[in-house]
């Protein structure tokens, strides 16, 4: 993995690595795209297979944390990505990359509502992506509002 560490920081170097296995990396949005093509795609490190994608609220923070896995040479990587911006949350999408991304990019925008190379179907706005597609609820009623940590809850007897 300290290949894959040092290609990572060669390519950007603003990248942050956290210690322990497997490797965690957190990836600035806007490098977030060449990064994980660069995984994908690279001979040395072919992160083919893309497990899950988790969507977070951080507080101060949304973001997606990326489990990937080279099944070809047995190895795993997690990246994490996150936008500070909580009224319109949007991050890349790698469903180009990993099809699987298709259904886990769905799944965080019902809970989150982070879109990922969308055109949300709420907010009407857009991402600039290699897919643009528009992301409907397909977990959770369509009326149903997702609460972020910063949201606070009045109980009323």
């Amino acid at each position: 993995m300290n290949n894959i560490k040092d290609k990572l920081a060669l390519m950007a170097p603003s990248l942050v690595f956290g210690e322990g296995e497997p490797l965690t990396v957190t990836v600035p949005a806007g490098q977030f795209r060449d990064v994980a093509k660069s995984l994908r795609d690279d001979p040395q490190m072919r992160f083919g297979l893309l497990l899950c994608m988790t969507g977070m609220d951080w507080g101060e923070t949304l973001g997606v944390v990326y489990h990937l896995r080279s099944t070809e040479l047995g190895h795993e990587i997690v990246l994490r990505t996150e936008t500070a911006d909580r009224e319109n949350p949007e991050l890349q999408s790698v469903y180009d990359l990993w099809e699987s991304a298709n259904l886990n990019e769905r799944e965080v925008y019902d809970f989150f509502p982070i879109c990922a190379g969308c055109t949300c179907a709420t907010t009407g706005s857009a991402i600039r992506s290699a897919r643009i597609t528009t992301l409907r609820r397909t977990s959770i009623r369509s009326d149903w509002i997702p609460t972020k940590r910063s949201t606070r809850l009045r109980l009323t007897s």
